[in-house]
């Protein structure tokens, strides 16, 4: 079942996972894990009492407390590997055993056990731990500055633009919906893969103008529709865009994955525009003909770029989402997020 919702490689979580969790202490985790390692190897040699009993002389030991803490984080990312769906969260269970071997080594390389007024030497290898600690801080908060500010930002940059183009009224009012009193739409749109956005005003049978946005990536790739909060009144937008739930009563590849084999294909059947050659993608719940697109980069070869330019699409945005390749994994780059207005739908 978890295999609907991505497959990783058997070793992503130590490859990719772990390097990315852990940042630059990853280098003195594993001088931590291979100390502790070690200490339990000598353990066992010096040990005269026998292997069981050993044990249990050994976790007496500080040494070998960090050991079996060692042993426990790896029988967990093990197991865990075991799955084919893995994901950077399922290694946070870990960050306090592996903090801890990383607070010893820090620790270590910041102290001697002399003192470090007796040996100048010694004092000046205490700065240099001390030093290769601010450095180590200093880089990670420029990360978290960079990762929160620029990296895979682009969607949420794409998302305020076209926030700010709703309010200012661009888009025309040729698309309209009809509502009822108990506030129902009789637009003819599914409900599972698709969020909408609607005033408060929009009861009493009132017509309003009807914004319906195709996001053409995998799905939760785009933030939600609290980014388009609020709306002006009489306003109503749709998004609509792969889903990830799998078919548990089929063999059929969930309509994330569909897109992803080939997105062309999924979005002409899902909005009834067969192209002639093509096999038609098994999907449900057709869309509307789109007001905006939203896509990335990596996705826009020739033919759906025509394909846009056929629907009178036209490009009017493109905001930097990454700097590099974030997904090993992602045989797509996503550098941009690029948006597409309607040429009929905003007014000229």
């Amino acid at each position: 079942m978890s295999a609907q919702f991505g497959v990783h490689a058997w070793h992503w979580h130590v490859t990719q996972g772990l390097p990315t969790v852990l940042g630059l202490y990853c280098i003195p985790f594993v001088v931590a894990a291979w100390r502790a390692l070690m200490s339990l190897r000598r353990s066992y040699i010096n040990s005269s009492m026998g292997l069981f009993s050993g044990v249990f002389g050994v976790w007496t030991s500080e040494e070998a407390l960090l050991a079996f803490a060692l042993l426990t984080v790896a029988l967990y990312i093990i197991c865990m590997s075991l799955s084919p769906h893995k994901e950077f969260r399922f290694l946070l269970p870990c960050l306090p055993s592996m903090h801890w071997w990383l607070a010893k080594v820090v620790h270590a390389s910041c102290q001697r056990k002399d003192s470090v007024h007796s040996n100048p030497i010694k004092k000046v290898r205490m700065s240099r731990g001390v030093l290769w600690l601010h450095v180590v801080v200093a880089v990670h908060v420029g990360g978290a500055v960079y990762l929160c500010t620029q990296h895979q930002a682009g969607t949420e940059h794409a998302f305020h633009s076209l926030h700010e183009r709703i309010m200012q009224g661009v888009f025309s009012p040729s698309a309209v919906c009809s509502f009822s009193q108990d506030s129902s739409t009789s637009c003819g749109i599914a409900s599972h893969d698709v969020s909408v956005w609607q005033t408060d005003e929009n009861v009493n049978g009132d017509r309003e103008v009807a914004i319906y946005v195709h996001l053409l990536a995998p799905c939760y790739s785009f933030p939600g529709l609290s980014f388009l909060a609020p709306l002006p009144p009489l306003t109503t937008v749709s998004l609509f865009s792969p889903t990830c739930s799998p078919e548990i009563t089929s063999s059929e590849l969930s309509e994330s994955a569909l897109f992803e084999q080939s997105p062309l294909n999924f979005w002409n059947s899902k909005t009834h525009s067969h192209s002639p050659g093509r096999e038609r993608v098994n999907t449900s719940s057709p869309w509307p003909a789109p007001d905006v697109v939203m896509t990335f980069d990596g996705y826009l070869t020739g033919e759906l770029v025509t394909a846009l330019a056929e629907r009178d699409l036209i490009e009017v945005g493109r905001f930097h989402h990454a700097h590099f390749k974030y997904d090993m994994d992602d045989p797509v780059s996503k550098r941009a997020v690029v948006t597409y207005f309607r040429e009929g739908a905003v007014r000229s």
